[in-house]
């Protein structure tokens, strides 16, 4: 048996076979549950971060908070539907590297901005009196 040693396989000498390092997460296979998981992370991701600006302005007596909660889950929901359409186009242009992670980025800020402008043009007109 030989001690050599390689860098690609440090412990193939004692039986440990070698793994990539990082491991990489494998993907499930199923598209569509990979999707639902982006969704729900950037669901996560985005909720948390209207939370705390709804709480800030909570706490400045500019909003109540129900408006909060409201505010919330549709930062929630924009932000885990966004996700779901960067992930889908990401995946289809590439499924590793820094060109996936540009387009997860472009792609989520033009859904979360379309799905923003759609969203409110489709709420009740609140801001100036319930008119058009």
């Amino acid at each position: 048996m030989s001690m050599t040693y390689h860098p690609e396989t440090p412990y193939a000498h004692y039986g440990v076979p070698a793994a990539p390092y990082p491991a990489s997460q494998p993907a499930s296979g199923d598209v569509c549950a990979d999707l639902v998981r982006l969704a729900l992370m950037g669901a996560v991701v985005g909720g948390s971060i209207a939370a705390a600006s709804g709480l800030r302005k909570v706490r400045r007596g500019e909003i109540q908070q129900w408006d909060m909660t409201l505010e919330t889950t549709r930062g929630a929901v924009l932000a885990g539907a966004a996700t779901a359409i960067s992930g889908a186009a990401a995946r289809a242009v590439t499924d590793e590297g820094i060109a996936r992670l540009g387009v997860l980025f472009a792609g989520g800020v033009a859904a979360y901005y379309g799905l923003e402008a759609l969203a409110d043009r489709l709420e009740p007109a609140k801001k100036n009196g319930g008119g058009k």
